[in-house]
């Protein structure tokens, strides 16, 4: 699994063994509910959408992008909620059951990297999950966690390629926009390999495998990482 991370931007053996479904599955009988409907079974009904706090951005900018979302008359199918997991809110009651409830129902998923975003296992087949991303440092635009997306080929991701929380509220009434169209234009599953990563993860994924091309390390990669799940490997 490490070397799918690493290599792949993925996790391991989700791809080859179903197992994030699987995983996600259990979890739901494991507390005596049914695993999610598929996205698809709500085609031109209304969609749920939920946004989630995190440290990433501050709770003023997120508010101010809820209320663009729901004034927006192409949005008007989309019914979005402000969700916190965090400890000083509500919903860090320990009560794991009430956030699968929440997630089990949840066609679009919005969130910043880390912990906020752990959830996305959980979604629907067919859901999408939204990596808000971050500006850490020297880096303009970071996803952190976009291997979980990869990795779960029944979910879409889309990424917000401008992580500023000045530009969040018209990015994400944008991006909401795109993951509305793509639950109704319900694209066949699973998720091409490759898809679900952002411009960032494509572009380390192609250096790994051209950086390494040739050499013994090479041979290591092609026997620890499967390359029939490795779309553009070298050959």
């Amino acid at each position: 699994q490490k070397t799918d991370h690493s290599v792949n931007v993925t996790l391991g053996a989700c791809r080859e063994l179903d197992a994030c479904r699987v995983f996600r599955d259990r979890m739901y009988k494991q507390y005596g509910m049914d695993p999610p409907a598929p996205s698809s079974s709500r085609l031109g009904q209304q969609r749920k959408a939920i946004l989630i706090e995190n440290k990433r951005f501050v709770s003023a900018h997120l508010t101010r992008a809820l209320a663009a979302v729901k004034a927006d008359p192409e949005l008007a199918k989309v019914d979005i909620a402000q969700i916190s997991w965090s400890s000083a809110k509500q919903r860090q009651t320990g009560d794991f059951v009430e956030h699968l409830e929440i997630i089990r129902d949840t066609d679009i998923h919005l969130s910043g990297p880390g912990t906020g975003m752990m959830y996305q296992t959980f979604l629907p087949d067919g859901a999408v999950h939204i990596n808000l991303g971050t500006q850490e440092g020297n880096c303009p635009r970071s996803y952190m966690e976009e291997y979980m997306a990869e990795g779960s080929p029944y979910l879409h991701a889309l990424y917000n390629i401008y992580p500023s929380s000045d530009l969040i509220a018209p990015v994400i009434v944008e991006l909401t926009k795109k993951a509305y169209n793509l639950l109704e234009e319900n694209h066949p599953l699973p998720i091409p390999v490759g898809q679900s990563l952002s411009p960032v993860g494509l572009v380390f994924k192609a250096y790994i495998w051209r950086r390494y091309r040739g050499t013994e390390e090479e041979h290591s990669l092609r026997i620890a990482a499967s390359l029939k799940t490795i779309q553009g490997a070298p050959t």
